[in-house]
């Protein structure tokens, strides 16, 4: 509600410096909303994609993103953000509406209304995302060229004991430890992504997921933001003992939830 009284405020100082008054209710209002929640939402497709930082979701993006001005400009949101900003959006969307006097409730949707209508299209969005090995995404964050730079400031043994949470080093950092995180709901562990494709298997995973949804056949496997610097790839050799040990232990709910190993 916080969030949603801040956006509205903000889109209204908007309007007010450029000049605009309130519209009579039997004129057409000049209240305009964002025509696209953020980068995760194709409504047009009816599709969400969850960009987990580090996880190959540049080609994705690129592809997959609609054109803004967005309500949230920011490319890595969870799925509890996306459904909670969807629902300020829709109610954004049934501001200045009314015609007539007294007002019809036929015309006019209650916030109760909103809300109903908000979560009832988004339980019915696809919803997909991409995770990756936690043992060669660690070694991509180590080796990022946005953000801190920390292969510059100390060994990777090092790195990986003091290594926190999945967005550490990202420009745009959050409180997520796990990648799952990303993808569950408010209570923490049920996934409100059902579709979960594998960085290590993308190809395949990405054909098969393209003909059980065909308003996404135009996703095409490609190369963005390859850091040359990463040898994640080879990340085994990488490892000591002792930053596998730090690796398993910070991120093992993403070892069991998608089933990757050393």
């Amino acid at each position: 509600m916080v969030v949603t009284l801040v956006l509205m405020y903000r889109h209204w100082f908007q309007s007010k410096r450029a000049g605009k008054r309130p519209t009579p209710a039997n004129q057409t209002p000049r209240w305009s909303f964002p025509p696209q929640v953020n980068q995760a939402v194709r409504l047009d497709l009816e599709s969400v994609y969850i960009a987990v930082p580090k996880c190959g979701t540049t080609s994705i993006r690129k592809q997959f993103s609609p054109s803004g001005p967005f309500l949230v400009d920011r490319p890595h949101l969870t799925i509890r953000e996306v459904e909670s900003f969807f629902q300020t959006w829709h109610l954004m969307k049934n501001l200045g509406v009314n015609r007539t006097f007294p007002t019809d409730s036929s015309l006019v949707k209650s916030d109760f209304e909103i809300v109903a209508e908000a979560k009832k299209r988004f339980d019915n969005l696809t919803k997909f995302a991409t995770v990756r090995n936690p043992f060669a995404r660690t070694i991509s964050l180590y080796r990022r060229r946005e953000g801190p730079p920390m292969s510059e400031k100390m060994s990777f043994d090092e790195f990986c004991e003091k290594l926190q949470f999945a967005s550490d080093t990202c420009g745009h950092p959050s409180r997520s430890q796990c990648q799952v995180d990303w993808l569950v709901d408010w209570d923490g562990k049920s996934l409100l992504v059902d579709n979960v494709l594998r960085l290590e298997s993308i190809a395949e995973d990405l054909k098969d997921f393209r003909q059980r949804h065909p308003q996404l056949a135009f996703l095409e496997v490609s190369y963005k933001n390859v850091n040359p610097l990463s040898d994640a790839q080879d990340y085994r050799a990488v490892y000591s003992s002792s930053a596998r040990n730090s690796v398993e232990e910070l991120f093992k709910r993403d070892f069991d939830a998608f089933n990757y190993d050393f």
